[in-house]
């Protein structure tokens, strides 16, 4: 892996809530990692948690809208499939793939 690109943050503790409605169960439940964003705020870099990437029940977040389309302003089909391809090629590269299209 290259640890130049991506940082792993380890999970050190979760707690899980038993509610019966998955929804609310996933709202009420916390995982603790290890902390990396003040190394990331100090290239200008953002920390996203992977299943962020299709949240959209976000406070603030328009019906329709997925958090990442808000935080990263994606509002053109072009610039979703340019951030798309940046991100995908930035993990093929930190396991040293090459994507070939």
């Amino acid at each position: 892996m290259e640890h130049s690109i991506l940082n792993v943050a380890k999970e050190l503790a979760s707690a899980v809530h038993t509610h019966p409605d998955g929804e609310i169960a996933d709202y009420c439940s916390a995982i603790v990692r290890e902390y990396h964003e003040n190394t990331c705020q100090e290239r200008g870099e953002l920390v996203i948690t992977c299943a962020s990437l299709m949240e959209s029940r976000h406070e603030g977040t328009p019906a329709g809208q997925s958090t990442l389309e808000k935080v990263f302003q994606l509002d053109t089909e072009v610039k979703r499939l340019q951030w798309l391809d940046r991100y995908v090629r930035s993990h093929l590269r930190v396991h040293r793939l090459t994507l070939h299209v």
